[in-house]
């Protein structure tokens, strides 16, 4: 009985013990990321990227999605797609982030608006949909779309977009 109840103690301890240093690495990890994160992009300032969604829900999963992985982002928000060629003009984002289905401009017709735009050809562009057709995915990258993603079902699945849209800022 002794034998069993040290073994038992040994086993929580050594759990502790590792578990202490899970939450260790986890806190280095997440450090190295905001600082990846915060670095300056050619002028020195915060990177800014655009979000054009009608959908509340999904830019908050985006937002989540990217804060717990780490961003330090300036995340401009654009719920009207009728707005969101003279907000991407006027703001010069590193990346726009283009929901597909919008009521009044769907993603591709903003694409194609910014594309057009002589000064916005480098703005990167990240399409977001919820559909999976690949007629879909083809116009876009016929419109000159740098990434095309379906739509994160989870919020483990939006905190793995938060971590590859950083990742593709910094390339």
């Amino acid at each position: 009985m002794l034998v069993l109840e040290a073994s038992r103690n040994l086993v929580q301890n050594h759990v502790y013990v590792n578990l202490r240093e899970a939450h260790g690495m986890i806190d280095r990890i997440v450090a190295l990321r905001r600082a990846r994160a915060s670095l300056p992009i050619g002028d020195g300032m915060t990177k800014k990227v655009v979000v054009v969604d009608d959908n509340e829900f999904d830019i908050s999963m985006l937002r989540r999605g990217l804060n717990t992985a780490g961003a330090d982002i300036d995340l401009i928000e654009v719920n009207d797609s009728g707005k969101a060629v003279s907000v991407i003009s006027s703001e010069e984002p590193v990346l726009a982030i283009l929901d597909v289905s919008m009521p009044v401009l769907d993603g591709f017709e903003v694409l194609s608006a910014v594309r057009a735009h002589a000064r916005l050809t480098e703005i990167r562009v990240l399409m977001l949909s919820g559909s999976t057709s690949v007629t879909d995915r083809h116009k876009a990258e016929q419109l000159g779309v740098n990434w095309y993603r379906v739509k994160p079902e989870t919020l483990d699945g939006y905190r793995q977009l938060g971590t590859e849209i950083i990742d593709f800022v910094h390339s």
